[in-house]
């Protein structure tokens, strides 16, 4: 209706960006969308932050370009403050090079900038807290954001995991089996049943999960291997997922579930690949 409005354009960067995180789209096809129209935005109103906030989140979660995310964010910053939105991707970007106490910063202030977003309690939980250790944290950032959106993509799986991660295996898969199958449900209960004791269990579920998110998700799948124990296998998936621009890769860091890989040199090689400090 009105191809100068600049709002429009941002919504429409914002909306590719989350497509684009969800998998509902081909990587590349949402990303690549969604930095036309931040560009669009860009030209439209110089004086906005939010187009360069929209291109950070693209390099943290799609170009893994951790320098050009910084550079985007200043800029954001200097034509005016950061909304909890923009707060919320520097959090990533921290957290996703291993600034823990900067990450951890950034996450809770944005979760006070916009304590009613689901996105920045689900960020916390996931990026932050699962990655440093706070398993209980972690809960209750799921948690919370789950009450603002029962219905948030991975927000069950999350939940499962941060009881899985605390050695409660059975309300983890109680909660892994109330996710849908594009969310997680089968790579998480793969997981607790492995960590239960039961291997056919998981073996069936994995299986199941190769099916529905081979493509779509290949980290996720390598995670599981790698929480097996099958390294070959992890490094595997690993390689698909980078090929595919995985957009989970980018917080591989600290990942809790890819810590059987941590001591094997082909990992400390993967992350040099994705441009981050060993």
């Amino acid at each position: 209706m009105d191809p100068t409005f600049a709002p429009a354009a941002i919504g429409l960067a914002k909306a590719y960006t989350f497509i684009g995180n969800e998998g509902w789209l081909p990587t590349k096809v949402a990303f690549e969308r969604a930095r036309k129209a931040a560009l669009l935005a860009q030209q439209l109103d110089p004086q906005s932050p939010s187009p360069h906030v929209r291109l950070a989140e693209i390099y943290v979660t799609y170009d893994w370009d951790w320098a050009g995310a910084d550079r985007e964010l200043h800029q954001a910053l200097a034509l005016g403050p950061l909304n909890s939105d923009g707060v919320r991707i520097a959090s990533q970007r921290a957290a996703a090079i291993g600034q823990w106490d900067e990450a951890r910063q950034l996450g809770i202030e944005a979760v006070a900038l916009d304590p009613l977003d689901p996105y920045v309690h689900m960020i916390l939980g996931w990026v932050i807290y699962l990655h440093t250790g706070d398993f209980a944290e972690a809960e209750q950032s799921f948690r919370r954001g789950l009450q603002i959106a029962p219905k948030w993509g991975a927000g069950q799986y999350f939940l499962g995991e941060a009881l899985m991660l605390q050695g409660h295996y059975e309300p983890a898969l109680a909660e892994f089996r109330k996710e849908s199958p594009d969310d997680g449900q089968f790579e998480g209960s793969a997981m607790a049943h492995f960590a239960a004791g039961r291997k056919s269990e998981s073996d069936a579920a994995l299986a199941e999960a190769i099916r529905h998110n081979g493509t779509s998700w290949p980290s996720e799948i390598a995670r599981v291997y790698a929480f097996r124990g099958e390294k070959d296998r992890a490094f595997e998936w690993l390689d698909r997922a980078f090929d595919l621009r995985d957009e989970d890769l980018y917080v591989i860091k600290g990942d809790p579930l890819l810590k059987n890989l941590e001591g094997d040199p082909r990992y400390k090689a993967f992350l040099r690949k994705m441009n981050l400090p060993e």
